[in-house]
């Protein structure tokens, strides 16, 4: 997923010496004419955890006493022993449709489709019938989001905008260059201090997109780990994206309204446990100020990823209505994040590391089945190499590591200009990506010494830095 800032901004309007009614319609004007600016200074997108989990039908009462943009339910249910967390998306203009009956109907169709079963036994049928709230993502006017709050106990508020904190709050040294240690005076293959982040994503999976039995259409997403390597923090998003470029794709490719901008989709659930708090990812665009459009993403994520288990088959569903066109084209990735603040397990709290490639874009037409494995990449290749600090016997090395899947930064020299490249060993898994330094020491006087750096994985080598020298004193 993409950082979750939202940004609200009042505009400024300098008004001479006019009279109160001119001033009152120039405002009307600046709120009003805009629909963005509107929305953004009068609505909250906020999510909400009961504190204990209410029937859909004491939800729904309380619901239509406090109009709103849109809402997303949340809720799981058994079936075949099996523990699957959903999502109901509530269109708010529409209010012919029976919520309960339609929520219910988008259960039976999961099961239509990635099963294959029609008709239920009874214990399933009362499962998929149970429909009792957890979560709910609230769209709309503050007055009526604190209507439902005070209506229904609540024990965790999330309020998109207001959790987000900077990088340098997170962790202060991470602008800082911080000292590499150099691990021995042999090149080092192996690192035992961390894992590449390239490992934390699904090893193999089959991609899905079908009309659906119960009438739409769907995208199934199948996936596995074969070892779980996320950190307590981190978050894992599994980025489905349609090509609507030419404004033609295969589901619905509407959103709910600016700054809310998720995607409106029927239904949405995932086998993922509750423990990974799955969310429903939003379309909110690179700028921060509107709904991404030219890419659309059916995406769901889990903020606490070490609760996915490996060696298990696990799978995301998405369901629309029909799209206005019968194919499309489509891209795979995986994102590793991580939870900003770590108290908050929200779709806008998710920050990304890294965005990985699993099928390339618009590769693959639809609808079908595509197959796939993921074995990793290479690193990219370390930068900004420099050489400062001279002294009679040392210089100082400073170097930028751009890379999450190194398993070692490898250092070479080479005495004078045009001096032979000698492998002095290597810094190991260096801790993210960042600023650092090495101090080579026990260097001969007013010598010229010339350095270069490049990453290794299992997969391969990045190309090698730029090249820099310096000269001891």
């Amino acid at each position: 997923m993409n950082n979750y800032l939202f940004l609200f901004t009042r505009k400024k309007v300098f008004l001479f010496g006019i009279l109160s009614f001119v001033v009152v319609a120039v405002i009307s004007v600046l709120f009003f004419a805009n629909g963005k600016v509107s929305a953004a200074a009068s609505s909250q997108t906020v999510k909400v955890t009961l504190v204990a989990p209410v029937s859909i039908d004491a939800f729904l009462v309380v619901m239509a006493k406090n109009p709103l943009d849109g809402i997303i339910l949340e809720s799981s249910f058994m079936f075949n022993k099996e523990a699957i967390q959903d999502f109901y998306v509530v269109n708010t203009k529409d209010r012919s449709k029976n919520v309960k009956e339609d929520y219910i109907q988008n259960r039976k169709a999961l099961i239509a489709d990635l099963k294959g079963i029609k008709e239920l036994s009874s214990d399933d049928a009362k499962s998929i019938e149970t429909i009792l709230i957890k979560e709910a993502t609230i769209m709309g006017q503050k007055s009526s989001i604190d209507g439902i709050r005070n209506q229904i106990k609540v024990s965790k508020v999330d309020i998109a905008g207001e959790q987000m904190v900077s990088a340098s709050q997170i962790d202060g040294n991470k602008a800082r260059p911080r000292e590499a240690k150099l691990l021995g005076d042999r090149a080092i293959t192996t690192a035992a201090q961390t894992q590449p982040m390239y490992l934390s994503l699904p090893t193999s999976g089959t991609a899905y997109f079908y009309p659906s039995a119960y009438g739409g259409r769907y995208t199934q997403q199948n996936m596995r780990w074969t070892a779980n390597y996320f950190a307590p923090e981190e978050t894992y998003e599994h980025k489905v994206y349609l090509y609507n470029y030419d404004r033609k794709t295969y589901l619905d490719g509407t959103s709910t309204a600016y700054p809310g901008c998720y995607p409106m989709t029927t239904y949405a659930a995932t086998t993922w446990p509750a423990a990974s708090y799955p969310y429903l990812d939003t379309r909110l665009s690179e700028n921060l100020i509107s709904c991404e459009i030219d890419e659309l993403s059916y995406t769901i994520g889990a903020a606490q990823a070490n609760a996915i288990p490996a060696n298990v088959d696990h799978y995301t569903y998405i369901r629309t209505s029909n799209g206005n066109d019968t194919s499309d084209k489509f891209k795979l990735q995986g994102q590793v994040g991580y939870r900003n603040p770590i108290t908050c397990y929200t779709t806008w709290c998710s920050s990304k590391y890294k965005i990985y490639s699993i099928i390339p874009s618009w590769s693959t037409i639809i609808p079908g089945t595509q197959s796939w494995t993921y074995s990793g990449q290479a690193p990219e290749a370390p930068s900004n190499v420099s050489v400062t600090n001279p002294t009679a016997t040392s210089l100082r090395v400073n170097f930028t590591d751009n890379t999450y899947d190194e398993t070692n930064i490898l250092i070479e020299r080479k005495t004078g200009v045009s001096g032979s490249w000698v492998l002095l060993g290597g810094f190991g898994i260096l801790n993210k990506i960042g600023n650092w330094y090495w101090n080579n020491t026990g260097l001969a006087s007013q010598t010229t010494y010339c350095y270069r750096l490049k990453a290794i994985n299992a997969v391969g080598s990045s190309l090698y830095s730029n090249e820099a020298c310096g000269t001891t004193l």
